[in-house]
């Protein structure tokens, strides 16, 4: 008998279209005024990998609940690190200094 905790094999890593679609699901969901704040976290996510299905954008077999939710943390982790890093450069301002400027110093800090 198998033990419980031995994992299935690795899918094929996440593409990029996978990327941009599972932030739009995720914020198209989350600032949908209709149903708003009162959905359970497992109604949530029910929603996003209907729209991550529907649209077809993942690979075959499709992707299980699990690793888009796996796939979601690890970019809402880069994401909030990004932030963190933007927030650093706005609370010391160098004079002359524009957005365009503030992202190359961002990009250098990452």
């Amino acid at each position: 008998m198998e033990s419980p905790l031995i994992r299935g094999k690795r899918g094929k890593s996440f593409s990029k279209k996978e990327d941009v679609a599972l932030c739009i699901f995720w914020m198209t969901i989350t600032q949908d005024f209709v149903i708003g704040i009162g959905q359970s976290m497992s109604k949530f996510w029910d929603r996003v990998m209907a729209k991550f299905l529907e649209t077809n954008v993942g690979v075959d077999p499709p992707r299980t609940l699990c690793s888009v939710q796996n796939r979601w943390e690890r970019i809402r982790h880069y994401c909030t690190k990004w932030r963190g890093i933007l927030a650093q450069i706005a609370n010391r301002p160098q004079s002359g200094a524009n957005i365009t400027d503030e992202r190359v110093q961002a990009m250098n800090i990452r």
